[in-house]
């Protein structure tokens, strides 16, 4: 987890970045997950399955500078997702999930506030909304507040 997440960092991705993950059934996803939030950013996690326009629909909807993702996703709709988002960063999940030993942890301040996922719904009543959850208990450097803090609210 540190390691990916200073991998990260070293890509520019920092506190308040959205990165939209994208991967099928691997440990990698749950590395890079958790590498993303000890980045200080915010995690997007997307259904693999969900096609171009999907992606592009979740991309826009929440202003993703990064899109993080596993080879079969990149192959099947990167093209049309680079054409659409051209400013777009895309970063294959295995080079930044790799394990390396000289990697140190990156160092960022994390707030109560600070977003720590935005998940999107399925659509199947309309377009896509997404909520987003505040920073868990474990990014927190101060003590947790009452359980009402962390219910999650739509994005307007």
């Amino acid at each position: 987890m540190n390691a990916t997440a200073s991998r990260l960092a070293s890509a520019g991705i920092g506190k308040g970045d959205r990165v939209v993950l994208g991967a099928h059934n691997h440990p990698d996803w749950a590395i890079a997950y958790f590498g993303i939030l000890r980045a200080g950013a915010t995690a997007v996690p997307i259904d693999p399955a969900l096609d171009a326009t999907g992606i592009s629909n979740v991309v826009r909807e929440s202003r993703a500078r990064v899109v993080l993702w596993d080879a079969q996703i990149e192959a099947r709709v990167g093209a049309q997702l680079h054409e659409a988002h051209p400013l777009l960063r895309m970063i294959d999940l295995a080079e930044v999930t790799g394990r390396r030993r000289d990697a140190h942890p990156a160092v960022v301040e994390v707030d109560v506030d600070d977003i720590a996922s935005l998940i999107f719904t399925s659509g199947t009543t309309g377009t896509p909304r997404g909520s987003c959850s505040r920073t868990p208990i474990s990014r927190r450097s101060s003590p947790p507040s009452p359980p009402s803090s962390h219910s999650a609210w739509a994005i307007a």
